[in-house]
């Protein structure tokens, strides 16, 4: 399912093959003639993802712009969600915050940039696409996972075959044997959702774990591994099987975009599918 979006921006997570979030959120257009002026609305969670464009000075503002509250440069690494965007003294600024919320205000949307992923199916040799997962900024998620399958063979036919398949049949022409890791599930506790003092438990699979509300890529890929444990794919076993020679296939977008128009507001922005792929075969 390819989402077309000509003037307002699509966020949230669409549901169409191996490791995709059940959730969608559509921006909302602001009932003004400004053509940059939108709200993610309500599940500010699903907001669109960025990233500080430079080392410089860049200031975040308090909400009435008066105060200086932080500056984008002590944050070289930090993701940040827009939520909404609009004209202040004829230039477009973004009402911005971190995971948590801990760091929050509105900063020159010139400032940002968003993450933009690449789609698999562009790029051709194994070592084209370990450079992107190991490098690109779109890729933070990617990298977390990969530490849990250390000397693993990254294999783009792989990734290229479980993206295209559906999350509970893998199509892998080629490959004998197959360990969908994507689709694994165990019992999580959830301390968001409290019952008699207790929170709650619930079974998630290593693709909703992933795919989840705003969250580190760490925060993430720790959930992920803890669902791996326990289905007794722990560090040993993986290490096992990859010197059985079981290969990875993997590709993460992670809310990052698809395509950014030249100017790369908010509303030029197309979103990809959300696609969460993680498998083992050989």
């Amino acid at each position: 399912m390819n989402k077309k979006i000509a003037s307002i921006l699509a966020t949230g997570l669409a549901t169409l093959g191996l490791g995709i979030l059940v959730n969608q959120n559509t921006a909302h257009a602001a009932t003004t003639t400004n053509k940059y002026a939108w709200s993610v609305g309500q599940h500010e969670e699903y907001a669109p993802t960025y990233y500080n464009k430079s080392n410089s000075n860049a200031y975040i503002w308090n909400t009435s712009f008066k105060k200086r509250i932080h500056n984008l440069k002590n944050y070289p690494n930090t993701t940040w969600y827009v939520t909404k965007s609009f004209v202040h003294n004829k230039k477009v600024y973004y009402k911005l915050s971190n995971f948590g919320g801990k760091v929050t205000g509105y900063t020159w949307s010139g400032n940002l940039s968003p993450y933009v992923s690449k789609n698999v199916n562009s790029f051709s040799s194994d070592s084209s696409y370990l450079n992107y997962l190991n490098s690109d900024k779109s890729q933070k998620l990617s990298r977390a996972l990969l530490k849990l399958f250390p000397n693993a063979d990254i294999s783009l036919d792989l990734s290229k075959k479980a993206a295209a398949s559906s999350s509970t049949s893998l199509s892998l022409n080629g490959y004998t044997k197959t360990i969908n890791l994507s689709m694994l599930s165990a019992k999580v506790i959830d301390n968001n959702q409290i019952s008699n003092g207790k929170p709650l438990a619930h079974i998630e699979t290593v693709l909703q774990s992933l795919g989840g509300p705003a969250s580190s890529a760490a925060s993430k890929a720790k959930s992920a591994q803890n669902i791996l444990n326990a289905n007794g794919y722990t560090s040993d076993k993986i290490a096992s099987l990859i010197n059985q020679g079981y290969k990875l296939g993997i590709y993460i977008s992670d809310g990052a975009a698809a395509s950014v128009g030249s100017k790369g507001y908010p509303s030029t922005i197309k979103n990809a599918d959300d696609r969460y792929v993680l498998v083992l075969a050989k």
